[in-house]
């Protein structure tokens, strides 16, 4: 799954699903995760994310979404993979 935005409701519905079992990437447009928060607590944040398994594409646009076939989105970089927009 492939969370766009790195924002707090992404970040929460994102550890959910992949602790659930859900291969998540999020996809941050600037090279901060959680930019309005504590730059300290962020990093705690992203370290637990990772140590759990989540992917991170940092200074990352999406320039296009297409529906390939039913339940399957593509995009440039992260092929075959669900979205969610947080």
């Amino acid at each position: 799954m492939v969370v766009v935005g790195s924002g707090p409701i992404g970040a929460e519905l994102g550890q959910a699903f992949q602790r659930l079992g859900t291969q998540v990437t999020f996809v941050c447009r600037g090279p901060n995760f959680l930019p309005r928060e504590d730059r300290d607590a962020a990093e705690l944040l992203v370290e637990q994310l990772k140590k759990d398994g989540c992917a991170f594409s940092m200074n990352t646009s999406l320039t296009r979404v297409e529906m390939l076939e039913h339940g399957n989105l593509a995009e440039d970089v992260l092929p075959k993979m669900r979205l969610m927009v947080s």
